[in-house]
C-alpha cells in the first residue's frame, strides 16, 4: 500500500515537474513570504535571469509595483485558491513590460508555496490600442458624411410637396436611420473617451421627463414595425437634474432599441421615473426573453456579447456605453431579469 501511495506520489511530481517546465508561461515558486524557490525555463528567457540568480531574489525585487500586496494577501489563501491581477515586471536589461499576474497557493510534501504566473500581455494591449485608434479614425471619418447626409434630408423634407405619403415614408426612413447612425458614431467615440476620462460633460439643469418622452418619440416607428406596445410610467413633479443632455438621451435610446430589438414581436416595453431620496431612477422594461444570471453583470463591459441561437447579435458596446455615461453622472446602472420573463434595465442620476 505505501509502495504504491509513493509510486503514485512519485508520478505526479514528474508530471507537476515536466508541466512547469514546458509551460508557455513564465513561472516562478515562491514561498508564502515572496522568496523564489525555483522558476521555469520560460521565467529565466522572459526575466532575462538565471534560474540559480532568480533563487537569490525575492518577487518584489523584481520590479513589479504591486507584489508586495499581492504577496501579502497571496499567503492568506488556502490550497488550491488563486488571485489575479494586471501589474507590470522589469526585466534585467531594465525594459518594463505589462503582464497578468496569477498567484496560486500549491502545498508540496506539506510545505506551503506561491506560484505564480507572470503572463506577458503586451500583444494583447498594442492590439487593443490598434483597435480602438483604428475604431476612432474611422467613426471621425464617417462622421462628416452623415452629418451631410442628415443636412441634405433635412432640405429635402422642406422642399418637397407633402402630399405624396410612399415619399414622406420613404424619407422618415432615412432620417430615422441616418439620426441612430450619427448617434451610434458619437457614442463609440465618446465610449473612448469616457473609459480614458477624457469625455466632456456638458451638464445643464433637465426635465427627465420630457428627454424620455423624446427618446419614446425616437423609436416609436421602430416600435411599431414589431407591434410592441410603448407604455409611460412617469411620477408627476420630478425634480430636474443637471445633466449632459445628449449623453442621456442616447442612453434612453440605446436601451429603448435594445427593448425593441430584443423583444418578440406583439410585445410591451414600458418607461418608467421615480424620485430616491438622493436619485431620479429611470428603468426600462421589456417582455422579451431575459438574461441568464451569469451574464447580468458581464453585459456591461466593453465587447461583451450574448450568444444565443437565432437571437439579433450587437457588438457589445451598446450597453458599455450606458455605463460609463451613467458613471461619468455619479449615478449606477444594472439590470433585474427573469429568463422567460423579461428585463428591466435601471439606471440612477443623482439630485443636486
Amino acid at each position: 500500500m505505501r509502495a504504491r501511495l509513493f509510486s503514485e506520489t512519485q508520478s505526479a511530481q514528474q508530471r507537476y515537474a515536466s508541466l512547469f517546465e514546458d509551460s508557455i508561461d513564465p513561472i516562478l515558486i515562491t514561498d508564502l513570504a515572496g522568496s523564489i524557490k525555483d522558476a521555469n525555463r520560460r521565467a529565466e528567457e522572459f526575466l532575462g535571469y538565471g534560474r540559480e540568480e532568480l533563487r537569490r531574489q525575492s518577487v518584489l525585487d523584481l520590479g513589479i509595483p504591486n507584489a508586495d500586496k499581492v504577496a501579502q494577501e497571496s499567503s492568506r489563501l488556502h490550497p488550491g485558491e488563486t488571485l489575479s491581477s494586471e501589474d507590470s515586471v522589469e526585466q534585467s536589461e531594465g525594459d518594463e513590460l505589462p503582464i497578468e499576474v496569477h498567484v496560486k497557493r500549491i502545498d508540496i510534501e506539506q510545505q506551503p508555496l506561491l506560484q505564480w504566473i507572470l503572463r506577458d500581455v503586451s500583444e494583447r494591449l498594442e492590439l487593443d490600442q490598434l483597435r480602438s485608434d483604428l475604431t476612432s479614425m474611422i467613426f471621425h471619418d464617417l462622421r462628416a458624411p452623415i452629418s451631410n447626409i442628415i443636412s441634405s434630408l433635412e432640405v429635402l423634407e422642406t422642399s418637397t410637396l407633402h402630399e405624396d405619403e410612399a415619399f414622406q415614408s420613404v424619407l422618415s426612413i432615412a432620417q430615422r436611420s441616418s439620426r441612430r447612425a450619427s448617434r451610434l458614431i458619437e457614442s463609440l467615440l465618446d465610449l473612448d473617451r469616457l473609459e480614458a476620462g477624457r469625455a466632456v460633460i456638458d451638464k445643464q439643469k433637465a426635465s427627465i421627463s420630457n428627454l424620455i418622452t423624446e427618446a419614446v418619440e425616437e423609436v416609436h416607428p421602430m416600435a411599431e414595425a414589431k407591434g410592441h406596445v410603448l407604455r409611460f410610467d412617469l411620477k408627476p413633479r420630478l425634480p430636474e437634474v443637471e445633466i449632459d443632455m445628449d449623453l442621456i438621451l442616447r442612453v434612453l435610446t440605446n436601451l429603448l432599441e435594445n427593448a425593441i430589438k430584443y423583444t418578440r414581436t406583439g410585445g410591451q416595453i414600458t418607461v418608467s421615473s421615480r424620485k430616491d431620496k438622493k436619485h431620479i431612477v429611470v428603468s426600462v422594461q421589456d417582455s422579451g426573453p431575459g438574461i441568464p444570471p451569469a451574464d447580468q453583470t458581464r453585459i456591461f463591459d466593453k465587447y461583451a456579447r450574448i450568444h444565443r441561437e437565432g437571437k439579433p447579435k450587437g457588438r457589445g458596446l451598446g450597453l458599455a456605453f450606458c455605463r460609463l455615461a451613467v458613471e461619468a453622472h455619479g449615478g449606477k446602472i444594472w439590470v433585474e431579469s427573469t429568463e422567460g420573463e423579461g428585463s428591466t434595465f435601471h439606471f440612477t442620476l443623482p439630485l443636486s
